[in-house]
């Protein structure tokens, strides 16, 4: 009907429409890159996915079923197997810390002086691929190696062995408090992957350094303040990681009630080390 009057709402989703048609093609030719994860990894996956969750969720199923099938007399039994294999050297310890120590600093230096490339700077490479991937591995093999790598230990005994530090070693200037728990390690870890997974430069050299040096800093001053072991017990996350990964491991290590101190080394079952750890609290767990 010629003499009608236009609907003032049908025009104003005409309008629109229009527009949201041009925003989308405005806004397909301005795709860049999407940055949706930091380590330029690809998964490609060979068979549907369906195969690999149903596959991934009936092994972790039947694993609870057959250790629940299993009698507690028998994993008792493969739990306190063991086998002789001599005694450790009490002495050392701090020497080794002091050398993981001095790489570590070697290595930050070269991170801030180095080349900007990661694939040229000795710094990324070491962090990402032979400590935390390599190393992880090792425990498994060969125990706790991280309780004398670790590059804390030797220092924390270096500094607590001057005069005007020497009182802080048998009491600290702060108490822990209990009811933290292992909440720091947690919170700390959880940083830790927020760096590696999402930010858009964990392999950048130089802040890479500068957060390296930062935590090592960190950690040693903590140890200071509340006591080396009870801060490497509750708050530092890389000390519980790999304590708990050795759990895996067929060798084991336990310190003498000797005046030498030495630590008798033996040969368990491979993964007998978790059946024989406490209950862990909320946070431990976490």
């Amino acid at each position: 009907m010629s003499g009608q009057r236009p609907n003032p709402c049908a025009s104003l989703l005409r309008r629109l429409a229009i527009g949201a048609v041009l925003s989308v093609i405005l806004a397909a030719g301005a795709v860049g890159v999407a940055e949706a994860h930091t380590s330029e990894r690809a998964f490609i996956l060979l068979l549907p996915t369906g195969l690999y969750l149903t596959g991934g969720t009936l092994t972790v199923a039947l694993s609870f079923f057959v250790m629940a099938l299993m009698p507690v007399r028998r994993l008792r039994a493969m739990e306190d197997a063991r086998w002789s294999l001599g005694r450790l050297p009490s002495r050392g310890d701090t020497w080794i810390s002091l050398i993981a120590a001095a790489v570590a600093l070697a290595l930050v230096c070269a991170g801030f002086a180095g080349s900007r490339d990661p694939l040229s700077n000795p710094l990324p490479t070491v962090v990402w691929t032979l400590w935390w991937v390599g190393l992880t591995l090792l425990h498994v093999v060969f125990g706790n190696l991280w309780a004398v790598l670790n590059p804390w230990t030797g220092p924390y005994r270096l500094l607590t062995a001057l005069p005007g530090l020497r009182r802080w070693r048998d009491r600290p200037p702060l108490a822990y408090p209990r009811r933290a728990g292992h909440w720091p390690a947690v919170v700390l870890f959880l940083g830790f992957a927020w760096f590696e997974l999402i930010h858009q430069a964990p392999q950048d050299p130089d802040l890479l350094a500068a957060v390296v040096g930062v935590y090592l800093a960190g950690v040693l001053v903590a140890m200071l303040l509340f006591g080396d072991e009870i801060w490497l017990q509750y708050g530092e996350p890389f000390t519980l990681f790999f304590r708990i990964v050795s759990y895996l491991s067929p060798l084991e290590t336990k310190t003498e009630s000797t005046g030498d101190r030495r630590r008798a080394l033996s040969l368990r079952i491979p993964g007998m080390g978790l059946p024989g750890i406490d209950a862990l609290p909320l946070a431990a767990t976490a």
